[in-house]
Parts: C-alpha cells; sequence; structure tokens
C-alpha cells in the first residue's frame, strides 16, 4: 500500500466494528479506542493520514438499539464525536505507534456517516423525523467542542450517488443553522472515467445557480468511494 503514496486512507464502520463505546456501571458512557487505534497506525504506517466516515450508531446510544437508528440523545452523539476528535486531533494525541509530528495530526477528515441515504444505512432524509440534517448538525456541535485540537475537516452528505436535491437541501440547511463545512462528498460507482468529471461539472453547475451557494464552489469536492 505504501507504495501507492497515499495522502488519505478512509475508515468506515469506526463506532460498531471497532467497539469504541460501551457504559460504565452509573450508566455513563465510555469510550475505548485501542482497537481502531491499531487500524489508524496501520494507515500512518503507510505515510498516509486517516479520513474517517462517523459512524455508525453505537448500539448503546441507539433509539431502536440499531447500527443505523438514529440516537436517543442527541448529547450523547454529540459527546461522541467530540471525543473522537479530541481522540485523534489532539496536540498531545499518542498512539499505540508513538507520538507524531502535528502534520501528521493536522487536517484529518471527518465525514459525517455513510450513504445516509441508503436504506441499509438507515434511510436517512435531508429533513423529518430521521433527518441527517440532525444529524450533521449535532455532529458539527460535537467536533467544535473538542478541545486542545488542531485544524480538522468535517463535511457530507456522502450519499449514494451525487443528487441534487440532497446538496442544495443540505446546504440550505449549513446557511440557515450557520454550521461549518469544509469539504461536499459522495460516492459514485461507474467503470467510465468521464462520468466521475461530469459529477464535478454536475455539482459546480447546480453551486452557481443561486448566488447563496457561491462560498461553497471552491470546497474540496470529494467522491469518497469509487
Amino acid at each position: 500500500m505504501s507504495g501507492l503514496y497515499p495522502k488519505y486512507i478512509r475508515l468506515d464502520h469506526i463506532y460498531d466494528f471497532y467497539e469504541v463505546v460501551t457504559r460504565d456501571s452509573s450508566n455513563n458512557l465510555k469510550f475505548d479506542f485501542s482497537k481502531l487505534d491499531k487500524t489508524v497506525c496501520d494507515i500512518y504506517n503507510t505515510g498516509a493520514k486517516p479520513f474517517f466516515s462517523l459512524g455508525y450508531m453505537p448500539q448503546t446510544i441507539s433509539e431502536d438499539g440499531s447500527l443505523i437508528g438514529k440516537p436517543k440523545n442527541w448529547n450523547e452523539w454529540t459527546f461522541l464525536v467530540q471525543k473522537t476528535v479530541e481522540h485523534y486531533s489532539s496536540k498531545n494525541t499518542v498512539l499505540p505507534c508513538g507520538a507524531m509530528e502535528n502534520f501528521w495530526k493536522t487536517n484529518i477528515y471527518y465525514e459525517v456517516w455513510n450513504e445516509p441515504d441508503l436504506e441499509s444505512f438507515g434511510k436517512w432524509k435531508y429533513t423529518g423525523a430521521k433527518s441527517y440534517s440532525d444529524l450533521y448538525f449535532f455532529s458539527v456541535k460535537g467536533a467544535q467542542q473538542a478541545q486542545n485540537i488542531l485544524p480538522y475537516k468535517i463535511g457530507g452528505p456522502v450519499t449514494t450517488a451525487l443528487y441534487k436535491n440532497w446538496i442544495q437541501k443540505f446546504l440550505d440547511y449549513i446557511i440557515a443553522n450557520n454550521l461549518r463545512i469544509d469539504f461536499i462528498s459522495w460516492h459514485h460507482y461507474s467503470k467510465k472515467t468521464d462520468d466521475y468529471t461530469q459529477d464535478i461539472i454536475n455539482l459546480n453547475k447546480w453551486l452557481g445557480e443561486d448566488p447563496k451557494y457561491d462560498k461553497y464552489e471552491n470546497l474540496p469536492k470529494i467522491i469518497s468511494e469509487w
């Protein structure tokens, strides 16, 4: 892998597969990043930085006990994101692979969820009772509450494909709530390389349709699965 000289390696299922969250005897959230740390060290050993997909919902937090449900208490999700950012973007982060120069902990990417529009990942809507807008709001809130950290990136909506309605509704919500967004991401699977170029052309066109989107035109545009 190191021979490919990757700059970032994306990591999904960080909260469920790596068993980050449990509760203590007082029913408070308890965090253990040790299992995830080992994979993050593997990423660093390739010469890349981690690109985290923030998901899925820890069962102890989930309203319905599933990995794709919304949380019983949004403050707990907020706290989880805060602790994640503090753990990996802290100025004092030390992993099993050792202490690192700040360069390696700077501009780590945090992508909110994975394919929220897909039924198998929760069938979130951009508004409504199970809203990706809420998920993004409380994720950004958690990241911004993180203390003693280096610069980082947070964004979304990481849908299964590039959808105009999702992008514009998502950005409308960000504008209305004055939320931070550092990149726009989505997925695309195709054997035709021109299809990926067309995605960028389409997104730039949609962002140019209304002056309110002007400030987002130069954000990094990331196809995070292909």
